[in-house]
């Protein structure tokens, strides 16, 4: 909470133009775009697809706060390394020589412009790894009618036709160390591998067999 009621840096925000999030229906739909090629192959000839899934690292906290704004995100808060004052315990307000200030240098989780800002970085992404002939992916060239990418503020998963999932997942990893952005290694480790079933925002997809379900650990929870 912020003091006085209203001084926090949300009372003074407001939303934007809302951000669009790439969510689970949004993902089958594109599984089923692949699957059937816009609709144009029959049941007997449809394709698999391969999925994968990649996070960026800190998401929000590794995006800086332009200078001249910065003096928007302080905190004040009491010295840690003073005792409490007694008149504030005893319910008075701090003063300013028993205060300190923290400067926040990177977007702020709670803030609620976050969220948006973010996504806008994270929606420029998947559009420059799904441009067939953006400069520096040469090596890395995947078709546009292969692949399709679902991005949830800093989770990405991609889909690609059957065969073309190893040469996504090296693009769009191309791509983030072309435009300096860090992967969460840990996770590419536990969820990145190039895999017929992947779990999506806590819902599995199976293209294969075209459904989607809750995990038993997820049904046990």
């Amino acid at each position: 909470a912020s003091y006085p009621e209203g001084g926090s840096l949300n009372d003074a925000t407001s939303m934007s133009v809302p951000c669009t999030l790439d969510d689970v229906p949004y993902a089958s739909q594109l599984i089923m775009s692949l699957r059937t090629a816009d609709g144009t192959l029959s049941d007997a000839d449809k394709r698999r697809v391969e999925l994968f899934k990649l996070d960026l690292e800190s998401a929000y906290r590794m995006w800086p706060i332009a200078k001249d704004s910065r003096h928007l995100f302080y905190f004040r808060f009491l010295d840690p390394d003073k005792p409490i004052p007694q008149y504030v315990q005893d319910g008075g307000q701090p003063r300013d020589e028993d205060m300190v200030y923290f400067e926040k240098q990177v977007l702020s989780f709670g803030w609620v412009r976050s969220v948006e800002y973010f996504v806008r970085v994270s929606k420029s992404v998947k559009a420059l790894a799904l441009w067939t002939d953006c400069p520096g992916l040469e090596a890395h060239f995947v078709p546009r009618d292969k692949q399709e990418l679902c991005v949830y503020v800093d989770d990405f998963l991609s889909l690609t036709v059957g065969g073309w999932g190893q040469r996504a997942k090296d693009r769009l990893l191309a791509l983030c160390s072309l435009l300096d952005l860090p992967v969460s290694e840990e996770k590419l480790a536990t969820e990145g591998a190039v895999e017929l079933l992947k779990e999506f925002l806590g819902i599995t997809l199976s293209p294969e067999t075209e459904s989607m379900f809750l995990s038993p650990e997820r049904v046990s929870e």
